[in-house]
């Protein structure tokens, strides 16, 4: 008989994983390795299961800056005349830091001069 034997594939290594897309809130890699070790010959069976893998990757949290609110509405001036000082403020919460993201930049407070006429003698 001098016809060859089948002979069956075998898969070689599966290669490096791709990178991951996102550096957070989670995306997806994969690899993918070829039926060569050895390959199929003389009517041999294809390799069986797959030839690719995906995984997920970087599925932490993206990190969120804050973001400042509106100021709220200012204080009562504490005088009528003679000069005070008003004040109003806000908060870091539109949105608020969340995952290790920077606190807002800038103050959270502002004050301005009221009632700065002279009293009347």
């Amino acid at each position: 008989n001098t016809q060859d034997c089948p002979v069956n594939g075998g898969w070689g290594e599966f290669r490096d994983w791709s990178a991951c897309p996102v550096e957070c809130g989670g995306g997806q890699q994969q690899r993918s390795r070829e039926c060569n070790n050895p390959a199929p010959a003389n009517g041999g069976e294809y390799c069986v299961g797959d030839s690719e893998e995906v995984r997920e990757c970087n599925t932490q949290d993206c990190p969120v800056n804050g973001g400042w609110g509106e100021f709220r509405d200012w204080s009562a001036c504490p005088v009528e005349c003679g000069g005070g000082q008003q004040q109003r403020f806000r908060e870091c919460n539109n949105p608020a830091p969340a995952n290790g993201g920077e606190y807002c930049v800038g103050d959270s407070e502002e004050v301005r001069e009221c009632n700065t006429q002279d009293c009347p003698v």
